[in-house]
């Protein structure tokens, strides 16, 4: 499904709706909705990010995987600027995150304090396709040339996951499992796209 607001192409796959819905059915706490509430402020912040430096986005993916804000070719966006919209997000869940456990004790407020310091967290994985493995990239872009950064980045990537199904078979944890099966689909839904 597609649609167009402004310059913005709006694009849904059906395997987006697929997940959310499983998402929400295979869920007995209760977190489902909070989780994806924290989600939704967490590329809320991206958006904000790019709209403060000024940045137009071309196109919005929502995949499986996550969603995938596309900017028109040459936007000459500094490396400093870049460097805050890919933080953008896990500064919103942290933030968000410390509100809740500093004005509640229990119940729901806490829950989405912890939910979204989570989030914030596990995005900032120096993984390839996560705002951790963006960042390290700009970051590495100061220093090295780009094809360098990328291999850097993949090649962590790949160490990490290695280690995660390692820990994940010795620990016999079925959520870690998941959890690499999840970030090593991100990684290479990242390489095709």
């Amino acid at each position: 499904m597609e649609l167009r607001i402004g310059k913005t192409r709006f694009a849904i796959s059906v395997a987006f709706f697929v997940v959310l819905i499983l998402f929400l059915l295979l869920d007995h706490s209760g977190l489902a909705v909070l989780c994806l509430v924290g989600m939704l402020l967490h590329e809320c912040g991206h958006l904000a990010a790019g709209w403060l430096m000024g940045v137009t986005y071309s196109a919005i993916r929502f995949t499986p995987f996550g969603i995938r804000m596309q900017r028109p070719e040459n936007t000459g966006v500094s490396y400093g600027k870049e460097l805050f919209i890919s933080a953008a997000g896990c500064l919103i869940n942290v933030l968000t995150a410390l509100i809740c456990f500093t004005r509640f004790e229990h119940g729901p407020g806490l829950n989405f304090g912890a939910v979204n310091a989570a989030l914030g967290i596990f995005n900032l994985l120096p993984i390839q396709g996560l705002d951790g493995g963006s960042m390290l990239r700009i970051i590495l872009l100061l220093c090295c040339p780009p094809q360098r950064a990328e291999a850097i980045v993949q090649g962590l990537s790949i160490l990490l996951l290695i280690g995660l199904a390692i820990a994940s078979m010795h620990l016999k944890s079925l959520p870690l499992v998941l959890l690499t099966a999840y970030l090593t689909a991100i990684l290479l839904c990242h390489r095709i796209i």
